[in-house]
């Protein structure tokens, strides 16, 4: 999935594999904190306006 419009001011580009993710990129549109869920796992985001985050299989970020 690309483009996704996430509240607070996201965008989110996913890709998964045999249910899994493969990668994910947040954009930040406004620079504000991002908690990003996946399994349980939650991982806080400090972001900055047009910056982004880019995470991994394991859930790290890259």
């Amino acid at each position: 999935m690309k483009g996704l419009c996430a509240r607070g001011g996201f965008e989110v580009d996913i890709a998964w594999k045999d249910g899994k993710l493969t990668e994910a990129v947040i954009r930040s549109k406004l620079g504000r904190p991002c908690n990003i869920r996946y399994a349980q796992q939650v991982l806080k985001v400090e972001t900055q306006p047009g910056g982004s985050c880019r995470l991994g299989p394991a859930f790290e970020r890259l």
